[in-house]
Formats: structure tokens, sequence, C-alpha cells
């Protein structure tokens, strides 16, 4: 519960330091279901149960998807950038989402790789955690 709670309550602005993949992968997740979820309450609101079901996709009022989006965005780009620092990245990578498809492949990429000891950004994450357990 603390990777999904933490960015949002303490970390909100906190475009420094260093997070592990699992810490950023179960954050993402967990807002691209929350995500999902307000979709279809948008649908629901519009077309009704069965409605929500066949046009989820095609809604025209987002009333939950929006302040949602709006919410979130900011610590997704922190989580981000974070991310990218403990893979020894600047956070201004993510201006690779700009390009589609082969920048996203690469950004991805990027995210995908593990966590080393010490760099320019701090200590790494796992080994912060372990001291303090």
């Amino acid at each position: 519960m603390k990777y999904l709670i933490d960015p949002l309550k303490h970390h909100y602005f906190d475009f420094k330091g260093r997070v592990t993949r699992k810490q950023f992968w179960i954050f993402l997740v967990f807002i691209i279901l929350a995500g999902f979820v307000a979709g279809m309450i948008d649908a629901f609101i519009m077309y009704g149960l069965t409605g929500s079901l066949l046009w989820a996709i095609e809604y025209s009022e987002p009333w939950i998807t929006t302040p949602f989006v709006l919410l979130v965005f900011i610590p997704v780009m922190a989580m981000t950038a974070r991310r990218l620092h403990d893979a020894n990245r600047s956070g201004w990578w993510q201006l690779l989402l700009l390009f589609p498809f082969l920048g996203w492949f690469i950004l991805i990429a990027m995210l995908m790789i593990p966590s080393k000891t010490a760099n320019k950004y701090g200590d790494a994450p796992a080994l912060i955690e372990e001291a303090i357990a």
C-alpha cells in the first residue's frame, strides 16, 4: 500500500532522488487501473449501465476522468523522473513521450533498467530500504 499512497501523499512534487522498478511499476499500474475505473464511471454517468459497457471508449463528457488526470499528472511525472534517476538518466528523458512509438519504446526500455549502486542522483533505493529495516 505504501507504493500506492506514498507518492501522492509525501512525494507529490518530488523530482529528486530515486525509486526502484517495483515502486514505479506498482504505482503506474495503480494509476492506469484507477484511470480505467474513472472512465467507466464517466461512461456510466453518460450512458447508464448497459451503455457504459458498450460505449466506454466513446464518452464525451469526462466529469471524473479530467480531474483524475489533472490530479495525478505531476506525481506520475515526478515518479518517472525518479525512476530515470535510478537508471542514471536525467528526468528530461521523459520528453521522449512527445515522439510516438519509437520514443515511447526507448523510454520504457530506460524505465526497465535495474537499480545499481549509488550514482549522481543518490544511493540505490533498495540499499536504503535494507538499511532502514
